[in-house]
């Protein structure tokens, strides 16, 4: 980092020209063939298909294996040459987004996906650094979750400046909790649209690929599912749904 800003070269071109060198420090990433490489790629593919590099950095990751991201970015164009022209054609031209420093504003919502089965997300990602600060999947939508799971991360993360979210009876808590320590006519927490909400709305698109389908797809099964062609008792079917009060 030091060596880009005395050169005003961006740290990306100086990566790319020790990898061209041969002056890559492997000493920080796992030692890991391409064929293993390729087998662990593999299988984040069959759990999570159309993962790009990023999510399937994140996945090795929690693996134990670490890898730059150019070694994925070549492996998944020889794995997965379609996937890779798809999520290219999928990719989604967005406003212009800028927030100076971390904890200056979150992002908070919730999602419904799962909602016909009593299930609901509640989510906060930091706008700077897109770090998830709480994601928690609950059996309500209530304001008093919202404001508890919002103080979790708090405690955690420390009290942003500005929060950003819906106009749902969700966040009326969160709000009032906003305005009390940080002052009112700020900013404290401003109101708008749900799809406008870049940040967490870009969380809630990979949670419904990689979590809600799969879920929603096993809930519908199990409630078209048929016992010797009859179908499952109301009971039984009850026994997979949330606790609703």
């Amino acid at each position: 980092m030091a060596i880009s800003r005395m050169l005003s070269v961006n740290i990306r071109t100086l990566y790319n020209h020790r990898r061209q060198l041969g002056l890559v420090d492997y000493g920080t990433f796992t030692n890991i063939s391409n064929d293993d490489l390729d087998r662990h790629i593999t299988e984040v593919l069959q759990q999570t298909p159309g993962s790009g590099e990023t999510y399937i950095t994140g996945s090795l990751r929690g693996r134990g294996i670490r890898v730059p991201r150019w070694r994925v970015r070549e492996r998944l164009r020889i794995i997965d040459p379609v996937g890779r022209v798809l999520r290219g054609r999928r990719a989604i031209q967005r406003r212009v987004y800028n927030v100076s420093v971390p904890n200056q504003l979150w992002h908070i919502d919730t999602n419904h996906k799962l909602n016909p089965w009593g299930f609901v997300f509640h989510g906060g990602v930091d706008g700077y650094s897109r770090c998830i600060t709480y994601l928690r999947c609950c059996t309500d939508n209530r304001a008093s979750t919202a404001l508890q799971l919002f103080q979790n991360a708090v405690d955690l993360f420390g009290l942003p400046q500005h929060v950003r979210g819906d106009a749902g009876s969700e966040n009326i808590d969160v709000a009032r909790f906003m305005i009390e320590n940080r002052g009112a006519n700020r900013g404290s927490f401003m109101v708008g649209c749900s799809v406008h909400n870049q940040r967490i709305e870009r969380l809630w698109a990979e949670l419904n690929r990689v979590v809600s389908a799969y879920f929603k797809d096993l809930f519908l099964f199990m409630e078209n599912f048929k016992d010797n062609g009859k179908p499952l008792p109301t009971a039984t079917l009850d026994c997979w749904n949330a606790p609703t009060s």
